[in-house]
């Protein structure tokens, strides 16, 4: 343990309790942040493949949803710094569902693809022309919509690491604080 001179200072070792791996602090605000910036970016996404898939395929898209949830929650917990980066780059994506044009591009490459190995099927008397009925059909398509969703979110994260101060994408606790009190006149 490393010695201070404040004797009220928590312990600065790796081994503290709500440590992660890399030394960086819990960080729930990350956590909240997540939900939310992921809930917004369900919006496109949901309306164009609700009506996409059918039946069993809905219970795929569900499980693929909760798994990028928890994934999400998982980098919160293992790389603080780094989730708000790609959750500061999230509420770009977000915004950007006012012209839908990266979820709609990033849907219609993944439906040709789905296509073209069979997962999709053509279906003129579904309401979007397509039929995604099995689990694993529909668990494959939100997977594939939303890593190339992550992929840009981080990317633009990343970017605005480049430009944005520091000191917003770093919670408090992890900021450098003087141990020096002022004295008292």
């Amino acid at each position: 343990m490393i010695e201070s001179e404040n004797p009220y200072q928590a312990p600065l070792e790796s081994g503290f309790p709500c440590a992660t791996p890399h030394g960086e602090t819990f960080d729930t605000s990350a956590f909240v942040a997540w939900t939310f910036v992921f809930a917004a970016n369900l919006i496109v996404p949901l309306l164009f493949g609700w009506g996409l898939t059918q039946d069993h395929g809905r219970t795929g898209r569900l499980v693929a949803l909760v798994g990028f949830l928890g994934a999400g929650c998982a980098f919160c917990l293992s790389r603080p710094i780094a989730a708000r980066k790609s959750i500061a780059g999230s509420v770009i994506t977000g915004v950007s569902q006012v012209f839908p044009i990266l979820h709609i591009i990033s849907g219609e490459i993944t439906l040709e693809i789905t296509l073209r190995f069979g997962f999709v099927v053509i279906n003129n008397a579904s309401p979007m022309g397509h039929d995604v009925s099995g689990q694993a059909e529909g668990f494959l398509l939100t997977l594939i919509v939303g890593c190339t969703l992550l992929v840009c979110a981080a990317g633009a994260g990343q970017l605005l690491g480049f430009l944005l101060p520091a000191s917003w994408l770093i919670r408090n606790s992890n900021k450098a604080v003087s141990t020096n009190p002022k004295p008292n006149s």
